[in-house]
């Protein structure tokens, strides 16, 4: 059924009870003044298909205004085309949410961020862990030694991608199926993308949101689950080394090092033999 909410229609795809009406103008209310809402609901009341569908139908509705100029109290700070950014603790939850949009009639334009670990298919770089991985995945794109990686720019438009609602699992399997990378095609479908999906840590990490390109100005974001977000905020903020990291990271390093040495990049050996030297010291410092 379509629900008239401040003037915005939204297809929810039950009928709706009277909290969840209330939750929905809620969510259009506070994107129709551009402002920040703090919103709660009990567990089991469909939440999270409410807020899709009103932002999804906000969103609609702000086009279609913006086409025809007729409806001022749409505005939202001048943006023509408002990005949604969906965010949530864990992929697991993400999956959840996408299950969600995928019961309703919305059908945007959407892609999920996931690192390395959970998104590489190379045979040999999967079994890889932490910064051995990170580090052997882009000598492999840089040297163009990943036919995984080659192949994003011709799927990188492809209806298959672009037009299906995919989480992590998702994009794996196509990616098996079609030979190419999801972890790399997924930042390439989040140029074009309406509705970009991605753990908390994407946005709060400054590291991390650089290094995937995530701009958010003028974006709507959503934090599902926000009441994690202040232990989020402090781990992203702190820094804790115990020994067992030391050894962890000694031990990608003597990794590392066997791995130039038998790809004949010798160059960087004398780099990772003081950095090696180094953490060695610092681990006895810490004992």
């Amino acid at each position: 059924p379509i629900y008239h909410i401040r003037k915005v229609p939204v297809d929810f795809p039950y009928e709706a009870y009277p909290p969840q009406l209330a939750y929905m103008e809620k969510v259009i209310e506070s994107l129709q003044q551009g402002k920040n809402a703090l919103l709660e609901s009990p567990t089991g009341t469909g939440k999270t298909l409410c807020l899709l569908c009103a932002t999804l139908a906000w969103r609609h509705s702000f086009i279609s205004s913006s086409a025809d100029d007729t409806d001022s109290s749409l505005s939202y700070n001048n943006t023509p085309l408002p990005r949604i950014i969906y965010a949530t603790r864990t992929h697991s939850q993400l999956s959840q949410v996408i299950r969600e949009l995928k019961k309703t009639s919305y059908q945007p334009r959407t892609c999920v961020l996931g690192s390395r670990s959970q998104m590489c298919i190379h045979p040999q770089v999967h079994q890889q862990r932490g910064h051995l991985q990170n580090m052997s995945c882009r000598s492999l794109v840089t040297r163009q030694r990943c036919s995984f990686h080659d192949t994003v720019p011709f799927y990188k438009k492809d209806p298959v991608f672009t037009e299906q609602l995919c989480d992590v699992e998702d994009l794996i399997k196509l990616g098996n199926q079609h030979s190419v990378c999801p972890y790399y095609l997924s930042r390439e479908l989040q140029t074009d993308s309406d509705m970009i999906f991605m753990p908390y840590n994407y946005l709060l990490d400054v590291s991390s949101r650089r290094f995937v390109s995530v701009h958010f100005h003028e974006a709507v974001l959503i934090f599902d689950e926000a009441h994690n977000l202040e232990n989020i905020c402090s781990d992203a903020a702190s820094t804790e080394i115990t020994t067992l990291d030391i050894k962890a990271a000694l031990k990608d390093l003597q990794q590392w090092s066997v791995w130039l040495t038998q790809q004949g990049e010798t160059e960087s050996l004398d780099d990772l033999k003081e950095l090696q030297e180094r953490l060695i010291l610092l681990k006895k410092k810490i004992e």
